[in-house]
């Protein structure tokens, strides 16, 4: 018998930006250095999207602090 494990492996989460919204790079940046989530590594502002890198994600995951402004 196989038991599922408790966190993934790494995670990639993509997030649509609507027409007309931006984020600007270092706010990003800021926010993955702030380690109030943990496993992010990295996270990056496309033209239509913002896409998270994390370690790893447990099932009761949350980005906590976001806002956009």
């Amino acid at each position: 018998m196989q038991s599922e494990s408790e966190r993934s492996g790494m995670a990639v989460l993509e997030v649509n930006i609507p027409t007309g919204y931006f984020i600007h790079q270092p706010k990003l940046d800021a926010y993955v250095l702030s380690f109030m989530v943990p496993t992010l590594k990295r996270a990056k502002y496309l033209t239509d999207k913002v896409v998270f890198y994390f370690d790893y994600v447990r099932p009761q995951s949350c980005m906590k602090g976001w806002q956009l402004i």
